[in-house]
């Protein structure tokens, strides 16, 4: 797997270090096979389970996005290093995720939305060992639709490691809007639904939205979910060109 790092201190992979550097130390001393306390063994399932989650997250994201930190995202304006620096000040809180504080991206197609969040979640799993279930929108929608009309019963392709969006520590949603226009009264309820469940446990939500502003995630998206996703949350407008449409403009 690719190597968890980030420019802040790497407390929990700092503490995953010096646990198992202290038993195999025991080990080397003593002969045997050090037993580790409960405290230890706690801190090392945890760790092996964000490691899972990490590799499952890299493979969903697929090649593009499986090795995006913040250290390889392009800054070229002052904007963007606003956002990246709020992030950063996001990810080395552990108060955030205790409180439910949530993160939304908005703004142009193409401006690197989803590389922030997966650099956000890459430090997220070095810092403190807690990885986020990723969802792309259009595939929510579409499973909250199976859920509703055909078998709740069924397994859903969501869930990860017994985590599923109403109850994951942390849900990343990738964009929860159409392509154009907005969803339907009955899309709304659905993911409102997931939303406010999460919204009243106090777990934290990231998304993007590809929206020039608040009032047009109202209109597209509800108002009710768009509270609840910002209500408390880190809010950060991606107001610079997309890369995409750069890249063409320059070939």
């Amino acid at each position: 797997m690719a190597t968890m790092t980030t420019k802040q201190h790497v407390s929990f992979i700092d503490r995953v270090k010096a646990t198992r550097s202290r038993l195999a130390e025991l080990e080397t001393n003593t002969g045997l096979a050090a037993q580790s306390g409960e405290a230890d063994q706690e801190l090392l399932n945890q760790w092996n389970a964000a490691c899972r989650a990490w590799n499952w997250l890299r493979r969903d994201r697929g090649k593009r996005y499986a090795d995006c930190t913040f250290d390889n995202y392009q800054i070229t304006n002052d904007k963007q290093q606003r956002v990246v620096d709020k992030l950063r000040e996001y990810a080395a809180d552990p108060k955030n995720i205790e409180n439910g504080v949530g993160v939304v991206l908005y703004g142009t197609k193409g401006c690197g939305k989803d590389h922030l969040l997966m650099a956000l979640a890459h430090a997220m799993v070095g810092l403190h060992g807690i990885c986020p279930l990723w969802v792309n929108g259009a595939t929510l929608h579409t499973e909250l639709k199976r859920e509703d009309f055909d078998d709740p019963n069924r397994p859903s392709s969501l869930v990860r490691f017994g985590n599923d969006p109403r109850t994951a520590p942390i849900l990343w949603v990738s964009d929860p809007l159409p392509p154009s226009g907005a969803l339907s009264e009955y899309q709304q309820k659905l993911i409102l639904e997931v939303i406010d469940r999460r919204y009243s446990s106090m777990l934290p939500t990231w998304t993007t939205m590809n929206v020039a502003s608040g009032s047009e995630a109202e209109e597209r998206l509800g108002a009710q979910a768009v509270d609840r996703l910002c209500h408390g949350s880190l809010v950060l407008a991606c107001g610079w060109k997309s890369y995409r449409t750069v890249g063409e403009a320059s070939s």
